[in-house]
């Protein structure tokens, strides 16, 4: 699994305590200071790996031009699931239209983390808490780094 500490510390500073990782997210606007238990840190880092998979997935998509659609990870935090959603590369790109967003198959969601914002047929979007939002953010591919 990718630690959080392979983040660059531009964007993500953690100090245990009292058995709570403190982190403190930056960006070009402000810093926010999250407490997040260690269960939950690694929930999320479940989830941001699934969207760095399905992330190389939509750029070899994009390359072929076909009108697909293609078969893309499920992003929930279990991770031994292999659910696999089909989705066009519009329906992709509209959940990742917010980095605190991910893709996850129906009956997913994890309440502990995250609630569902959307509602599809094969598939359901589900927004972070704002307790863990700072971890989402952080491992975002597309966000630059500050």
């Amino acid at each position: 699994m990718i630690e959080l500490a392979d983040v660059p510390t531009s964007r993500v500073r953690m100090n245990r305590c009292r058995g709570l990782r403190q982190i403190s997210f930056s960006t070009a606007a402000s810093t926010r200071l999250v407490r997040v238990d260690e269960q939950k840190r690694r929930l999320v880092e479940n989830e941001a790996l699934f969207r760095e998979v399905n992330e190389r997935i939509r750029g070899l998509a994009a390359t072929l031009h076909g009108p697909g659609p293609f078969s893309f990870l499920c992003e929930c935090s279990n991770r031994d699931c292999e659910t696999r959603i089909q989705l066009s590369l519009e329906d992709y790109e509209a959940v990742r239209a917010q980095s605190d967003r991910f893709l996850v198959s129906p009956g997913h969601v994890f309440p502990d983390i995250e609630r569902m914002v959307e509602r599809h047929e094969h598939f359901e979007i589900v927004d972070k808490d704002d307790d863990v939002e700072a971890i989402a953010r952080a491992r975002d591919p597309r966000v630059p780094l500050q």
